[in-house]
């Protein structure tokens, strides 16, 4: 369990625990913050802690010590998020990337953690991960989003409550009832189709990640059957 800051320096390491299904995130959290002194030095009243969907049940736990929880939302039976609550969603995942970006360098460093631990190794596990992460805070850069500032953030929480057009359309046209076919087009095919160069892409999406996704997107809309 990695406790990280937003430029990626990982400030403790604990672990590793036994995880089935009752002994799960939320409960190590809170068995953990219980008897680790060290632990309850980091989290702070006031502090603001950013985790996944298996901290769900330590949300309480976390509020009654003074800590604001942030956490991706659950549909809970919907089968769309509304849009406001979609973007807050999409805003908190853009802060927790650094946890798993740090997660994946300690893997893609050091072979020895990505796959089946050496079962006569296991009690040493929890140190040789520990000096694993201490190597990356010292000889690793800090995590930085590609074209990341300030006035990019304070636009994203701006268009937070902006209105879907996209799905307002979609609604009042009843287009969800019609059914649609892959079809081959040319390029000539499309008057007047709006061109975005890569700067207009990368504004659109905040970012870079959906941009170096679209060519994986579309070799497989490519291969897709017509019918």
């Amino acid at each position: 369990m990695l406790l990280v800051a937003a430029d990626g320096y990982i400030l403790d390491v604990h672990g590793p625990y036994f995880a089935d299904s009752r002994n799960n995130d939320a409960n190590i959290l809170r068995c953990q913050y219980d008897r680790d002194q060290e632990l309850r030095n980091w989290l702070q009243p006031g502090d603001v802690v950013i985790v996944d969907r298996g901290y769900r049940d330590a949300r309480q736990f976390l509020n009654n010590i003074g800590i604001s929880v942030q956490m991706p939302p659950a549909l809970g039976g919907r089968r769309q998020l509304p849009t406001a609550e979609a973007n807050a969603g999409r805003i908190v995942t853009k802060q927790r990337w650094v946890v798993e970006a740090r997660n994946g360098h300690v893997q893609s460093i050091f072979k020895i953690f990505r796959n089946t631990f050496l079962i006569a190794q296991i009690s040493n596990l929890g140190e040789f991960f520990r000096i694993a992460c201490a190597i990356i805070n010292r000889y690793h850069p800090v995590l930085h989003m590609e074209e990341a500032n300030e006035e990019l953030a304070q636009e994203m929480l701006q268009m937070v409550n902006e209105p879907n057009l996209v799905q307002a359309r979609a609604e009042n046209e009843v287009l969800l009832r019609r059914h649609g076919r892959w079809a081959p087009l040319e390029q000539n095919q499309l008057e007047n189709f709006p061109v975005l160069n890569i700067a207009q892409l990368r504004h659109l999406t905040f970012g870079t990640f959906q941009v170096k996704l679209s060519p994986s997107y579309i070799q497989d809309n490519n291969h897709a059957p017509t019918g």
